[in-house]
């Protein structure tokens, strides 16, 4: 059957009373219905034979090319196949559902591009039951990657601040929704919060937030230390894994694409993503140059399974988690990189708390973004812990039906590495909380500050005010007719009852004032006295 009939009779079953009423799948059934023709499915068709050896990796270039092979290929007795897919299309999901019968769920899961921190909905924001979550063939695996932005000519200096709001127009608008940067001090008006790929490089366009990290006072000498915008973009990926009765298992991995954007500054200068250099250690196949666009996590996999000996092949062929390892240590490095970018800013601003003295208003906009600093490190917290259970439990229960996961090295290392993770983020969250607990106190200084202030204001204008009572009160006296005025014998009255009650209240006053001072001179006595007391009990 033709790719396109296969795909018009998977729309008329997602139509159909089973599904139509599940929101879940509004998005897949929204997806499927699109036409767009760019860009082309990429798969990596990655085999290991019953043995653990390794055939030559195929590579589809589009869901014609995936059709043709699956249509010619013929699968050995024992031996395992996995489907490395980037770009997913409508055509490509009728056809590995007939293929191989995967669930709407995997998909739907895929093309869901709804936010992380709120939903339209309460139904997007409902967790699933644990239950639920391990009677599933597959699993969801989420991060974020932190990528800098460089000049191509000068890749050595960093961009101007401002260069992630001049960019060209987004493709998508509907994911600017009101959300705004914080807006601290030197960054100008607020601006976008979110980027989106350009347009015909990826077909679900997962954003990407921008993120202008503070400028630091230079210690050395004058002048800021700038340090290069960012651009942190989400990825989905989903895994997949079916056991066949031969003793094998089929594979599939939906991934998203490298982000890609074109970056053009006022002058014509060009601006390129580029991941940081601390991966270069472990992944040096992950990182890319001054000029080179950035790898996609379907080709770092593709190329770590060329290099795969056929001891760990002939591992993963009883244990398809280990085919994951490679993703999952991506996944660990993104967060690390991520967590030492927020680390970086939090070191900035208790930088600039320790060596100045913040405005009011800086102070209020630091808490404001680090507020949001602390909700972003409980849901990354919570993420970390669900890949941490993953790697706990090798994926789900229905990859190892009969004995259950093998013990393997690489799971034991993975699980260490989330773990390690998790008391990062914890670390950074008490580091978080301390900052707000200082920021808090001295925006209450400042507001108690400004208080004074105004209060001293207050005061200097009743000291004016003072000026002018002598003058008020000889023109009241003078102004004064009738049996007690000035120029009637009965004036003394006047006097004789003014004279009494003023000095009577500037008694009280003094009475008042006289007996707060004994008070206190009383109280210094009593706290001597005790400190006599017991500086003779200790001698």
């Amino acid at each position: 059957m033709q790719p396109s009939e296969l795909l018009k009779r998977y729309r008329t079953r997602l139509e159909t009373e089973t599904y139509s009423n599940w929101d879940r799948f509004t998005a897949l059934r929204k997806f499927i219905k699109s036409d767009h023709q760019i860009p082309r499915t990429q798969v990596s068709v990655l085999t290991l034979n019953s043995e653990g050896s390794q055939e030559p990796v195929v590579e589809c270039n589009g869901y014609l090319e995936l059709a043709d092979f699956l249509n010619n290929s013929v699968l050995e007795s024992g031996a395992c196949r996995l489907f490395l897919v980037e770009n997913l299309c409508p055509e490509t999901i009728s056809l590995l559902h007939e293929r191989f019968g995967v669930e709407a769920d995997v998909f739907a899961k895929h093309v869901n591009n709804e936010p992380w921190f709120r939903g339209h909905d309460i139904a997007d924001l409902i967790p699933e039951l644990p239950s639920v979550l391990d009677r599933r063939s597959f699993l969801q695996i989420r991060h974020i990657e932190a990528l800098s932005v460089y000049g191509i000519s000068n890749p050595d200096n960093p961009p101007p601040l401002d260069v992630l709001d001049i960019l060209q127009d987004r493709s998508v608008g509907s994911w600017d929704d009101g959300i705004r940067n914080s807006n601290v001090k030197g960054y100008g008006n607020f601006a976008p919060a979110w980027r989106v790929p350009d347009k015909g490089t990826a077909r679900i366009p997962r954003p990407a937030e921008k993120i202008k990290p503070n400028p630091r006072p230079n210690p050395a000498g004058s002048g800021m230390v700038l340090y290069p915008p960012l651009l942190c973009t989400r990825y989905h990926t989903i895994a997949w894994y079916k056991r066949n009765s031969s003793g094998g298992w089929i594979g599939i991995i939906l991934l998203d694409p490298a982000f890609q954007a074109t970056l053009n500054g006022r002058n014509g200068e060009q601006y390129l993503l580029r991941r940081s250099e601390i991966l270069a250690c472990d992944l040096p196949s992950l990182t890319n140059n001054a000029t080179s666009p950035l790898k996609s996590s379907r080709k770092i996999i593709a190329d770590s399974w060329k290099k795969m000996d056929q001891a760990h092949g002939k591992l993963a062929v009883s244990n398809c988690f280990i085919t994951l390892h490679i993703l999952y240590s991506l996944v660990a490095h993104s967060w690390v990189v991520f967590n030492e970018y927020m680390n970086q800013e939090l070191s900035t601003i208790e930088y600039i708390l320790e060596n100045s003295e913040p405005a009011f208003t800086d102070l209020e906009a630091y808490l404001k973004a680090i507020y949001c600093y602390r909700r972003q490190c409980d849901k990354y917290n919570e993420i970390i812990t669900h890949t941490k259970e993953q790697c706990s439990t090798s994926g789900q229960k229905s990859w190892h039906p009969h004995s259950g996961a093998p013990e393997s090295e690489m799971t034991k290392a993975l699980e260490q590495d989330f773990k390690y993770l998790q008391c990062a983020f914890q670390q950074t969250e008490t580091r978080i909380d301390k900052n707000i607990n200082l920021l808090t106190t001295l925006v209450a200084i400042g507001a108690a500050k400004q208080g004074l202030e105004e209060s001293k204001g207050i005061t200097r204008l009743t000291l004016f005010a003072a000026i002018f009572v002598p003058a008020s009160t000889v023109a009241t006296i003078l102004g004064m007719e009738g049996l007690f005025g000035p120029t009637s014998g009965k004036f003394w009255i006047f006097w004789a009852a003014a004279v009494p009650l003023t000095l009577t209240a500037v008694g009280i006053v003094f009475v008042a004032a006289l007996k707060k001072f004994v008070l206190k001179v009383m109280k210094m006595y009593s706290t001597l006295k005790k400190r006599e007391r017991i500086g003779t009990l200790n001698a």
